[in-house]
């Protein structure tokens, strides 16, 4: 693979991260709606991040993944999830794995990239000012979109192995929701979607923040943050039932934010050599 298209691939890596973990939560909430015009969306950035290259086969590569992402999100939503919800966890591993592999398959076939000269133009063009700069972000784009992926994974991508594992113990998920239950059914429901909502953002920044740690090498200081997380849900940890959920779900948003940081790690020192 050439130059241009390794760079590119990291790229477009890095917009489909965007897309994926971080734009979906954000503009549509749940993910099995407006499939079509999230298959759009997902289209046009994938076009925007190439629209400096040349190439036929590249853009009917990219309408190909688009159409394969449509198909893909049919099947898990509407198919295979409805029945077969305590798989969600090895369903979402596997989309990931064969588009990312796919991303790889187009950019091994479509041969080398070039890019237009108007492009070239216009980047010397808006980075002429700062020659210093332009040099720095060629010399470390692809760690910059590595590092940029696994945060904007720690979003959603987190979130739904989260859920993915707390999906495979129902029973437990439902006593604890249950234990916290106070008022009537319609206050219920709405205390119930409140709490689910908070705990995944806090499981957000959660990863996040874990997530910094790794990269900095402070890991103490992640036994710290568990530790304050856990003083806050103290009076809760009483209940047995919420106890072995909130152990379960924190344990799986933690080694989730490690083993993507150590990961990333492993790629930057690669990317540096």
């Amino acid at each position: 693979m050439s130059p241009t298209n390794f760079n590119l691939l990291f790229g477009l890596i890095f917009l489909y991260s965007f897309f994926e973990f971080f734009l979906k939560r954000v503009v549509w909430g749940a993910s099995d709606s407006n499939i079509k015009v999230q298959s759009v969306v997902l289209f046009l950035l994938l076009g925007i991040g190439t629209l400096g290259m040349t190439g036929i086969k590249l853009q009917a590569g990219l309408s190909l993944f688009a159409l394969l992402y449509i198909a893909a999100e049919v099947l898990q939503h509407r198919i295979i999830a409805a029945k077969h919800t305590r798989f969600q966890l090895e369903i979402f591993i596997a989309k990931q794995f064969f588009f990312v592999a796919l991303l790889y398959v187009l950019f091994r076939v479509v041969g080398p990239l070039s890019v237009h000269p108007w492009y070239a133009a216009l980047e010397q063009w808006i980075v002429g000012s700062s020659q210093s700069l332009h040099g720095w972000m060629k010399g470390h784009a692809l760690m910059i979109a590595a590092v940029l992926a696994t945060y904007l994974f720690m979003v959603d991508g987190g979130t739904r192995i989260v859920r993915g594992v707390l999906a495979k113990f129902p029973g437990l998920l439902q006593r604890a929701l249950k234990s916290m239950k106070h008022g009537t059914k319609g206050e219920e429901k709405a205390e119930e979607r409140e709490q689910e909502n908070a705990g995944e953002w806090i499981g957000v920044l959660e990863r996040i923040i874990t997530l910094s740690f790794v990269l900095t090498d402070s890991y103490t200081a992640i036994a710290f943050a568990l530790t304050a997380k856990s003083i806050a849900r103290f009076k809760e940890l009483n209940n047995k039932d919420f106890a072995e959920y909130y152990l379960l779900g924190t344990s799986t948003s933690v080694a989730t934010a490690l083993l993507a940081g150590m990961i990333l790690k492993i790629i930057l020192t690669n990317v540096a050599g």
